[in-house]
C-alpha cells in the first residue's frame, strides 16, 4: 500500500534532481593542451566527440563513456550533458522506480533487481544513478555500462584452462580489472586471495611463465591482482574470476554488479570457438564466458528459450549487495528474447519467492508524469539545451512551442530532448 501511495504522490510532488558533478571530473586548460586528442588515422574509425572539458562523464560513473559522434543516440543522458551550455551540472532525476530500486537495497543484505520499460524511457540513466549513489554510500560496484559491447567485441575467445567449460575474453578482462582499481582502488584494501581460492582460477602452467615468486605467498591482495591482471592480458581472466568470487562472497562491504543492455546476452552470440562446436556453428552462451558468468549467475534467469514453460536457474547470490541490471530498447536484440527474459524474470520471482535465495524484484520505468515534463523543460532552460539554450539565441517564447515539446515526445524522456534539439 505505501508502495501505490509513492507513485500516487509522483503525480504531484517536486523531482528531485541529483547532480553528480565534481570539481575533481574538470581538467585545467593545460590539461586539455596536454591531452588534445590524437587524429584519426583510419578513415573507417569513428571520430571522438570533442568537448570543451573532456569530462562529460562524471567519474563516479566509470566505465561510462560518450558516444562516438556516428555513433550518438539522441536522449541518452551523456548526449543531454555534452549538448548544454551550463557545463558545470550532471544532473539525473530521481523518480519513483529509483526510489524503489533503492528500498529495495536497503531492505535486503542481497537481492536481485530487473529494470525493464519502453524505449527511451529513462533505464539507463536509473541505473546509472543507482550507480553513483552506492559508489557514494561505499559500495564497491562492477559497472558493466554497455552490454551490447561486451557481448560481441571481446576481440578474441580462448579456452579457460582451469574451469573446464568455460571461455575467457583476455582483453575484455584486462579492461575490467583496470577499471575496479580506476574505481575502487581504496575501498579494495585489506582484501587476500588466498592460495587455495586462487588455485580454482589459476592455470599453474601459465603462472610459472611468470618469473617473479609473488604468486608463491599464501595470501595475495585483490590489488596485486588487479594490477596483475590490468598489465599482463593473458592472466588477466583469472586474476579477474579470483577477485570477483570473493567480492560475491565477502560480508564487509557492500559488493554490486551492475549491467545495462541486459537482454543483449541473451541475444544470439557473438563468440564462436572450436571446443565448444566442433564445426564452429553455435555460439558459446554468455554465461560461460568468465567476466560475463558471475553476473549471470548471480542474477539466475534462464536463457534457454525452446521450453514453453520456462524453468528458473538456481542463482549464485551476491552475500552482501545486489545485481542490478537494466534491459535495453535502442541494440539490435531480437523482440522475443527481450520478452522471453522478462518473462524469465517472472518465472523467477515467482519460484524463489518462499526459497532462502535473494529476492528478484521486478521495476518498470515508466513515462514521465505531467509534472516530471514540465521540470525537464525548466531543468534544459536551466542548463541551456538546444531551443532553450540562450547564450545562442536560441529561445522559446510562446506557450505553443512548449506544448508543441509535450505533445510530440508523449512523456517519453528520449523524444523530450530529440524535440527541443531539434
Amino acid at each position: 500500500r505505501a508502495k501505490l501511495d509513492l507513485a500516487k504522490a509522483d503525480e504531484t510532488a517536486v523531482p528531485i534532481f541529483i547532480d553528480l558533478f565534481n570539481e575533481k571530473d574538470k581538467k585545467t586548460d593545460e590539461e586539455r593542451e596536454r591531452e588534445k586528442q590524437p587524429e584519426v588515422e583510419d578513415d573507417d574509425e569513428d571520430p571522438v566527440l570533442d568537448t570543451d572539458d573532456n569530462a562529460m562523464v562524471p567519474t563516479i560513473l566509470h566505465p561510462l563513456q560518450t558516444a562516438n559522434v556516428m555513433k550518438v543516440r539522441q536522449g541518452r543522458m551523456v548526449e543531454e550533458w555534452e549538448l548544454a551550455a551550463k557545463r558545470d551540472t550532471k544532473r539525473i532525476m530521481m523518480r519513483e522506480s529509483t526510489r524503489r530500486v533503492a528500498q529495495t537495497l536497503v531492505e535486503n543484505e542481497s537481492s536481485r533487481i530487473y529494470m525493464s520499460g519502453p524505449g527511451g524511457v529513462g533505464k539507463s540513466a536509473a541505473l546509472s544513478l543507482i550507480v553513483a549513489s552506492a559508489r557514494q554510500s561505499g559500495w564497491i560496484v562492477l559497472y558493466m555500462a554497455d552490454g551490447d559491447r561486451l557481448r560481441k567485441h571481446g576481440y578474441y575467445i580462448e579456452p579457460n584452462n582451469v574451469q573446464k567449460g568455460l571461455f575467457d575474453s583476455p582483453m575484455l578482462s584486462q579492461e575490467i580489472c583496470e577499471e575496479l582499481l580506476i574505481s575502487h582502488e581504496k575501498d579494495l584494501e585489506g582484501f587476500e586471495a588466498t592460495a587455495e581460492l586462487r588455485a580454482q582460477y589459476m592455470d599453474e602452467t601459465l603462472l610459472k611463465n611468470y618469473p617473479d615468486d609473488e604468486f608463491a605467498k599464501d595470501d595475495l591482495s585483490l590489488i596485486t591482482l588487479l594490477k596483475f591482471g590490468k598489465e599482463y592480458v593473458e592472466y588477466a581472466p583469472m586474476c579477474l574470476s579470483t577477485v570477483l568470487d570473493i567480492l560475491k562472497n565477502q560480508t564487509k562491504i557492500p559488493f554490486m554488479i551492475a549491467m545495462d543492455s541486459f537482454n543483449c546476452y541473451y541475444d544470439h552470440g557473438h563468440y564462436f570457438h572450436m571446443d565448444y562446436s566442433e564445426n564452429v556453428n553455435n555460439s558459446i552462451p554468455c554465461n560461460q564466458i568468465s567476466f560475463l558468468k558471475p553476473g549471470l549467475d548471480a542474477m539466475g534467469v534462464s536463457r534457454d528459450y525452446d521450453d514453453e514453460e520456462p524453468a528458473p536457474l538456481p542463482p549464485s547470490p551476491i552475500k552482501r549487495g545486489a545485481v542490478v541490471v537494466a534491459t535495453t530498447e535502442g541494440h539490435s536484440v531480437k523482440r522475443s528474447f527481450t520478452e522471453q527474459v522478462r518473462a524469465n524474470c517472472l518465472a523467477a520471482e515467482k519460484e524463489h519467492a518462499e526459497e532462502d535465495v535473494p529476492p528478484l524484484v521486478i521495476v518498470d520505468v515508466p513515462r514521465f508524469s505531467n509534472v516530471e515534463v514540465e521540470h525537464t523543460l525548466s531543468n534544459y532552460e536551466l542548463i541551456g539545451i538546444g531551443r532553450l539554450r540562450f547564450d545562442r539565441g536560441y529561445t522559446v517564447t510562446t506557450e505553443n512551442e512548449l506544448q508543441y515539446f509535450r505533445m510530440v515526445s508523449g512523456a517519453v524522456p528520449q523524444k523530450l530532448l530529440n524535440a527541443v534539439i531539434t
